[in-house]
């Protein structure tokens, strides 16, 4: 699998020695005006039921004996003649839950390689124009590798001796057009996958791939928002220069 990513050539590996990490919430801070962050990504939507409707009555009955609705005492009456003695429904509603206290990952976002003039043209067109300069890279694993060391490193050189970090990569979907689809409250635990690694289908050209680091620390709660890390020269080696196809 080769993977490409744009760079401003002031802040490529080569020149700074290393690369730096941001908090996938600094992506969707940017949002539209940077090309890269969907303001939506990371949204949490719980999905939770908001009124239900069950027969207690015997048999023949057309409609329902108990009625158990949490709707705005506003909202129209749930209608339930088609339903059958001992049938329960359920009316459920994704809502937003904020996510202010919750941090975020650091993420590395690359793209797919483009094979052809018109696939690059499709990636060049997603992506921010001040990308001046494109490099390549062939392995994933050994990549993701090298950024932690690198992390670990900047970890130890700030003092940070007790820390857990847990790693995360894939391709990112492009499921949904506008608002994210709910979740069960009992599956937002583990969200990091779920949350950040899926974006608005008008962000699909991008063809991202991403890596994602979540470090927690009980010696340092709150981690800034960006780290600038070394990466050893077998790391910078994995970032090769790349020219995109010209047919």
């Amino acid at each position: 699998m080769e993977l490409i990513r744009g760079w401003e050539s002031k802040f490529t590996p080569a020149e700074i020695g290393g690369i730096r990490l941001s908090k996938a919430r600094i992506f969707r801070s940017a949002g539209e005006e940077d090309g890269v962050g969907d303001e939506r990504e990371g949204e949490i939507r719980a999905s939770m039921p908001v009124a239900s409707i069950e027969v207690t009555g015997g048999a023949g009955l057309l409609a329902p004996t108990t009625v158990s609705v949490d709707l705005d005492p506003d909202e129209p009456p749930l209608v339930a003649e088609d339903m059958e003695p001992g049938e329960k429904r359920e009316w459920r509603e994704d809502l937003h839950v904020e996510d202010a206290a919750l941090d975020s990952p650091f993420l590395l976002c690359l793209s797919r390689r483009p094979r052809t003039k018109d696939d690059w043209e499709g990636v060049r067109e997603a992506l921010p124009a001040r990308y001046d300069t494109w490099t390549v890279t062939d392995d994933v694993c050994r990549l993701q590798f090298e950024v932690e060391c690198g992390i670990k490193r900047w970890l130890a050189l700030h003092e940070v001796t007790e820390h857990s970090i847990y790693r995360y990569r894939g391709w990112v979907s492009y499921s949904y057009e506008t608002i994210p689809p709910g979740v069960d409250p009992g599956e937002l635990g583990n969200l990091v996958q779920a949350r950040w690694f899926r974006k608005r289908k008008k962000y699909s050209g991008q063809q991202e791939y991403r890596l994602a680091w979540e470090i927690q620390s009980p010696q340092w709660e709150n981690l800034p928002d960006t780290i600038d890390i070394e990466l050893t020269n077998t790391g910078l080696s994995l970032f090769r220069p790349w020219t995109p196809p010209a047919e």
